[in-house]
């Protein structure tokens, strides 16, 4: 009988140990999952206050010129007019990347492959940028060989893509 009790008592204590490390592997969890929320809340903040920015800029844009038009009782001249239409075309186009950036996320997001050259389209994209890198005093260059990269490629996507990284 007492050999039977001290069985029951060490399985007793086994159980209890098993216990335990589950319970210390769970909070070990717990608190990676903790840590990667507030990662993720800090990611999350950051987002907002860049994509806010991206969308002040072109408001003030908008704004100001109209605000101007609207206190003095003058039209835009062409000038202003066009800043206004660049700058609402920024706008819609950040919305769109939103938009898409939602439908990524929803793993809708479509890939549309058009054959071109590859090496002509992103040579284009970069010396879209040549301005803003003169203005910034850094050197941008873009070298491919061969000259001519035929190949399918979503020009949005890439547009994209490339556009980030060079912004």
């Amino acid at each position: 009988l007492r050999a039977e009790a001290l069985q029951a008592e060490n399985r007793r204590q086994e159980l209890e140990l098993e216990k335990a490390h589950e319970l210390e592997v769970m909070n070990t969890r717990l608190q990676e999952q903790a840590r990667l929320l507030v990662e993720m809340d800090g990611v999350k903040a950051r987002f907002f206050a860049n994509i806010s920015h991206e969308f002040r800029t072109p408001l003030t844009l908008i704004l100001g010129p109209v605000h101007d038009a609207l206190r003095t009782g003058r039209l835009l001249d062409e000038r202003h007019l066009d800043v206004v239409h660049r700058s609402a075309q920024l706008l819609l186009r950040l919305i769109n990347q939103l938009l898409e950036l939602s439908r990524s996320d929803a793993g809708q997001m479509e890939v549309r492959p058009r054959h071109g050259d590859i090496a002509a389209f992103l040579r284009r994209i970069t010396l879209s940028f040549a301005s803003r890198a003169d203005r910034e005093a850094k050197m941008l260059t873009f070298s491919v060989e061969p000259q001519c990269i035929s190949g399918g490629f979503d020009g949005d996507k890439l547009d994209k893509i490339v556009s980030n990284l060079l912004s």
